[in-house]
Formats: C-alpha cells, sequence, structure tokens
C-alpha cells in the first residue's frame, strides 16, 4: 500500500514538471541514497507543493470515501446473503412439505384402488 501511494506521488511530481535527483548521506552508521525532487523553477515550487499538497489530500479524502463505501457495500452483501440463505432454507422446507403431501396422495390413491367397485 505504502509503494503505491509513493509510486501515485512519484507520478504527480513527474506530471508537476519535478525533476528526480538521488542524493547521497553519508552518516555514521551508513551510506544511503534518497530520492529527492528538484522544481526546474525554484519560483513555481511553493505553487507546485501547494498543488501536490491539494492532490494529496484529495486522494486521501477519496480513499477514506471508497473504504467507507466498501464496508457498507460488505454489510449489504452479508445482509443479502443472509436473505438468500433464508430464501433457500424456506425452499427446501417447501419441496421437504410437497414430497410429503404427494406421497399421502399417492397413497390415498393406492387405497382407493383397492376398494371394490
Amino acid at each position: 500500500m505504502i509503494s503505491a501511494v509513493v509510486s501515485n506521488i512519484s507520478v504527480l511530481l513527474c506530471i508537476l514538471g519535478f525533476e528526480e535527483v538521488w542524493v547521497s548521506m553519508e552518516t555514521e552508521v551508513d551510506n544511503k541514497q534518497y530520492n529527492v525532487w528538484e522544481s526546474p523553477n525554484s519560483e513555481d515550487e511553493t505553487d507546485q507543493f501547494q498543488l501536490l499538497e491539494a492532490k494529496v489530500d484529495s486522494l486521501i479524502e477519496k480513499t477514506v470515501a471508497l473504504k467507507t463505501e466498501n464496508e457498507a457495500l460488505g454489510e449489504k452483501l452479508r445482509i443479502e446473503e443472509g436473505k438468500v440463505s433464508d430464501l433457500n432454507n424456506k425452499i427446501e422446507e417447501l419441496n421437504s412439505g410437497r414430497n410429503d403431501a404427494k406421497q399421502k396422495i399417492m397413497s390415498l390413491l393406492e387405497k382407493m384402488e383397492q376398494v371394490p367397485s
């Protein structure tokens, strides 16, 4: 999930015209390279960051809304699955009752056939 967000932010930065730059940082513990973004025009940097922040905020809001909607739909699905299960049980009961009635009718017809005319 985090790598997807980082990837999306990288795409947004490219769209906004930022250039990807690798920066080496040496510490007492280790030597690492970090990926940073530089604006080709420092005057636009503030506006671009504000635009990026607005897009990230929008992305977060949409993600939260979609998660909420997903949870609501999941609950509706569970309710509907319960209804389907109840209806399937009712169908089985009705089929069983119909079979019992059929057996009784067959039994009565056999008895009627045994009656002398």
